[in-house]
């Protein structure tokens, strides 16, 4: 089984430039033709840049003394039903035929690298853990531009294989929330076009409301700043973490543990900030820049262990404390594993009655269902309240973080379940809604 390669990335920098250029490959002819002897499965080009690419292929291939290969040229795009605002990370474009599989991954304009091959299937979705590098605001639709700016591959099979293309767009291990799939013409030595539209998928994020900090909105506060607590937390504590928190490298990881903090405790509160006096705003956008993960080999203790998405994260709360309100929290369990840390923000309700009035956010996490190894573990960086002029507040038509069930006279009575959650309905600013 051929194992796909990326040994010619015709990419055009500018409309002067390819990053393979004619010319040069003359002076590296022989270290050329050694990478075309390897008879890739997969090549990446662009598509202003195709004909320069098939160009290279062909004069590599006659010039090595072996014949022009087969395939096809394929093409991602959207279709007009995808809304420009719906979050994804990568793209996961995947050809079969003839017995061959190989599958190619596309990353956003500003990742690191703008595209892999996968040389060994992993996971469901072998893109997922290969981007590690990001902004905490995942790209949108917009971002992407395939409609403007479509990516494309050539997928390269004997001539005469009639190969099947399946595309999908996640964000994380979110699932699609874009898919397509074909059948592509027969392989042939032109690479013959097909265009694969990506449309909404089986998995939609108005299930998950997800909103995201804009860019440019963060804060120097760090979780792992506050100082540990011994024993457990609660409503009656001062700010800092509790003592089953691991601190790593400036990073809070918090580990799903069997028992949780007390042993009449239903949930773990594992971090609080310090009460101090709320904006006089109704609305109060709690940020949350972390990822869900699970070491793949190695220990959560060790800061090095080799991470991986393939995990469920467990039932975890992101709380508000309004000494004017009830209580508010809402599950953020749905935010899909990344390797990328992401800065989520959920919208809740706010007031100050008085100057005595003092809120906080805090953090609940429920022990695992399952084996603790096997659950995710929540990474997070900072917690802290924007105010409304960094991030604007939907309109409270459009749902914020409601009463999880604790009236404000029974706030002694401890954390809530995660059973019990609120959260704001899907009213954000995602997906275009």
């Amino acid at each position: 089984m051929f194992n796909p390669s990326t040994s010619f990335r015709v990419q055009r920098a500018d409309r002067g430039a390819l990053t393979i250029h004619v010319r040069p490959i003359f002076r590296v002819w022989r270290a050329a033709c050694g990478l075309l002897a390897r008879l890739p499965l997969v090549t990446f080009v662009e598509v202003d840049a195709r004909f320069w690419g098939m160009v290279l292929t062909i004069v590599l291939g006659a010039g090595c003394g072996r014949s022009g290969e087969s395939g096809v040229h394929v093409v991602v795009t959207v279709d007009s039903s995808m809304a420009s605002g719906v979050y994804f990370d990568h793209v996961t474009v995947t050809a079969q035929g003839g017995g061959e599989t190989a599958t190619a991954c596309f990353f956003p304009p500003d990742a690191p690298a703008r595209q892999a091959a996968v040389t060994e299937a992993g996971s469901d979705d072998p893109c997922v853990d290969l981007l590690t590098m990001g902004t905490p605001n995942p790209p949108t639709a917009a971002t992407w531009d395939l409609s403007g700016a479509p990516r494309s591959v050539n997928f390269v099979f004997p001539e005469g294989v009639t190969p099947s293309i399946v595309a999908y767009a996640a964000l994380g291990e979110s699932g699609p929330v874009a898919a397509a799939n074909l059948t592509a013409p027969s392989a042939s030595p032109d690479f013959p076009d097909v265009t694969i539209a990506l449309s909404p998928g089986t998995t939609t994020q108005d299930s998950c409301a997800l909103d995201f900090a804009p860019a440019g909105v963060e804060s120097s506060s760090l979780v792992c700043d506050a100082p540990p607590v011994a024993g457990c937390l609660d409503m009656a504590s001062s700010g800092g973490c509790a003592s089953t928190v691991q601190c790593l490298s400036g990073t809070a990881r918090i580990v799903p543990t069997e028992q949780p903090c007390g042993s009449g405790s239903a949930v773990n509160m594992v971090w609080r900030a310090d009460a101090t006096q709320p904006e006089a705003d109704d609305c109060a956008p709690v940020v949350l820049v972390g990822r869900f993960v699970r070491c793949a080999s190695g220990s959560p203790a060790d800061a090095g262990c080799l991470l991986t998405t393939d995990c469920t994260p467990p039932p975890t709360l992101l709380g508000y404390e309004n000494t004017a309100l009830p209580q508010q929290v809402t599950d953020i369990s749905c935010l899909p594993p990344s390797l990328v840390p992401r800065a989520l923000v959920v919208f809740f309700s706010n007031q100050r009655s008085s100057s005595d009035t003092r809120a906080y956010p805090f953090l609940i996490e429920s022990p695992p269902s399952t084996d603790p190894g096997d659950a995710c573990f929540l990474d997070v960086q900072s917690i802290f309240v924007a105010s409304s002029s960094q991030i604007a507040c939907p309109s409270l038509d459009a749902g914020l973080a409601v009463d999880a069930g604790i009236a404000a006279e029974g706030k002694d009575a401890g954390p809530p379940d995660a059973s019990s959650q609120g959260g704001h309905d899907g009213g954000g600013r995602n997906g275009g809604k």
